[in-house]
């Protein structure tokens, strides 16, 4: 590290350090328009997740007026399972305020840059130091603000700052572009899916006619079934924790796909945190999925769907709807009728955080068009799902080239002299 670094508090390079609160009333408070409100669950390292964001009216943000959230303030999770995850808030957002789960952090650019901070705060090195302030505490993980105003991290002179930043977020512009356009290609194969088997707008349906069934009005031919007539569904397994031997990081041994694994996917699990050793798979019977399986999560997290590229197993909260050879139903329409249709599962549950059983999924029921229109379905969205895979595997290996460089050059062990952007 060079000489000109220097060991800095982070109450000393910022001007507010603070949480907020929840509007009195809690969820039933919030309305579906106006300011936003940001919670822990839209904080993620490096991504402001604006799925389920929370808004308030204009009395409920006034009596919020000293959390106000302007350009580049930095978010960080203060509470609970997600204590320490940390972004930048996003533009289109503001005006917004945030809840007592979640500490704004603002730097004075005169002093620090953002972007740097927030580099500096989600590398391995002062992550690590921040979780373990964190379950330090006596009851639960939490950072309180004095250990945020206290945590000291390594500061070099601002135009270093700068340039450090500037190399890590051009991998951050390139992964969120191509997010971008997986989101655009995620959108089309559903509308396509809406239109053909939701609408029945599909080819040839004007001389189609529409009859009552299970599942309402539908179109003449096809059939409702349960899905373990359509798929044989199998559920995953957890070997015995206590026995460590059986869990793996190694190569050669088989992903093993959890909750935690589900949510951070996108269309596809491209990796996991840890891996099953190939005799811990025969010892405990555990089901292998297959590859370009569609699989579902149907304990703790409801609802996830996702494909796995490669041979996998799961744990036990995830169904794997595999292709049966009486129906082979192409797995492009499995995954966008799960997607679509998630209402089905949810409405078994009258909690997020409740778990369904393994009867209930299988006797989920399934509409099943006619063959030669699933067939036409699948060639449509085979080459969206080729993109979405290409650009998502494209996106690992950009975070994997970040998160190696992110370490060497946030404690100074690079000349960024010498280093061009990406």
């Amino acid at each position: 590290m060079s000489g000109n670094w220097k060991s800095v508090k982070l109450k000393d390079i910022t001007s507010k350090i603070g949480s907020g609160a929840t509007p009195r009333g809690g969820k039933n408070a919030y309305k579906k328009s106006g300011i936003s409100l940001v919670r822990s669950l839209n904080v993620y390292n490096f991504k402001f997740e604006k799925k389920d964001l929370a808004y308030i009216d204009a009395e409920q943000a006034e009596r919020l007026s000293n959390v106000v959230l302007e350009e580049n303030d930095i978010l960080l999770n203060i509470t609970g399972a997600s204590v320490a995850r940390c972004t930048i808030v996003p533009n289109d957002i503001l005006p917004a305020r945030v809840n007592q789960h979640v500490s704004i952090i603002r730097v004075k650019k005169s002093i620090a840059d953002p972007y740097f901070v927030l580099y500096a705060i989600n590398s391995n090195y002062y992550k690590h130091r921040l979780l373990t302030l964190a379950q330090g505490g006596a009851t639960r993980e939490a950072l309180t603000k004095e250990m945020i105003e206290n945590f000291e991290i390594q500061l070099p002179p601002l135009p270093v700052q700068q340039k450090i930043a500037s190399i890590l977020s051009t991998y951050d512009y390139l992964i969120e572009n191509n997010n971008r356009r997986i989101t655009i290609l995620e959108e089309m194969a559903q509308k396509f899916y809406r239109e053909w088997f939701v609408k029945f707008r599909f080819p040839g349906y004007e001389k189609v006619k529409i009859v009552e069934s299970e599942l309402g009005l539908i179109p003449e031919g096809w059939e409702i079934y349960p899905a373990n007539k359509l798929f044989e569904i199998n559920i995953g397994k957890t070997p015995p924790r206590k026995q460590k031997e059986w869990f793996s990081k190694k190569l050669l041994d088989i992903k093993w796909v959890s909750i935690k694994d589900m949510g951070k996917a996108g269309v596809f699990i491209l990796d996991t945190n840890e891996k099953i050793t190939q005799k811990g798979i025969e010892k405990f019977n555990i089901k292998i999925v297959p590859k370009n399986t569609v699989i579902l999560s149907f304990k703790l997290t409801v609802g996830k769907v996702a494909i796995v590229p490669e041979d996998m197993v799961t744990n036990e909260a995830i169904a794997h709807f595999n292709q049966n050879s009486q129906f082979k139903v192409p797995n492009s329409y499995t995954y966008a009728y799960l997607r679509n249709f998630k209402y089905q599962i949810l409405g078994n549950t009258s909690s997020i955080g409740n778990a369904l059983n393994s009867k209930i999924i299988k006797s989920m029921l399934f509409l099943y068009p006619e063959k030669t229109i699933l067939e036409k379905f699948d060639i449509l969205m085979t080459p969206l799902f080729r993109s979405i895979f290409t650009m998502e595997k494209r996106n690992q290996n950009l975070q994997e080239q970040r998160d190696l460089l992110l370490p060497k050059l946030i404690l100074g062990k690079i000349n960024i002299e010498k280093m061009e952007n990406v």
